[in-house]
């Protein structure tokens, strides 16, 4: 796969993943015949996993920390440990602020559905097949450009 295409695939920008190549957090695939790098699969999943990461808040620091674990090499335990407790109390606050927003705005769509009712009984009752589906709400995509500025090492 292309790099274009990674990043299409996991809606971030082309420069993110040639930042991330150039600091050594992904490698660099080798051209092929045809002058393009080929993506691998594993190596977009170690790009979802750095991107998710971000996501939840980490500093690229806390990142190269948890790729050297994962690979097996040496690290500090104890301060990977806090740092992963820290993200996760991070991760359920999150989920909490979620699950918030997501009462409120249920209340807010019964409103205008009640509202609706009042006005338009006959295209409401058509919608009510709607409430059988489970919607995910969608989070911003993450955006990383080499010209956003990361927390240093």
């Amino acid at each position: 796969m292309r790099i274009a295409e990674v990043a299409r695939t996991l809606g971030c920008e082309v420069d993110t993943i040639r930042y991330f190549e150039r600091i050594g957090l992904i490698e660099t695939p080798a051209c092929g015949s045809d002058g393009y790098r080929s993506y691998r699969q594993g190596t977009l999943n170690e790009l979802r996993f750095i991107l998710n990461c971000r996501k939840a808040g980490m500093s690229i620091a806390e990142v190269v920390q948890l790729i050297a674990l994962r690979k097996g090499e040496s690290y500090d335990s104890e301060e990977i440990g806090l740092m992963l407790d820290a993200t996760i109390a991070q991760i359920q606050r999150q989920t909490e602020m979620l699950k918030r927003l997501k009462a409120q705005l249920l209340t807010l769509r019964e409103t205008c559905r009640e509202q609706d009712a009042e006005r338009e009984p006959d295209r409401v009752a058509a919608e009510i097949d709607l409430d059988d589906r489970v919607f995910a709400l969608p989070l911003p995509a993450l955006q990383l450009s080499a010209a956003r500025a990361f927390r240093p090492f």
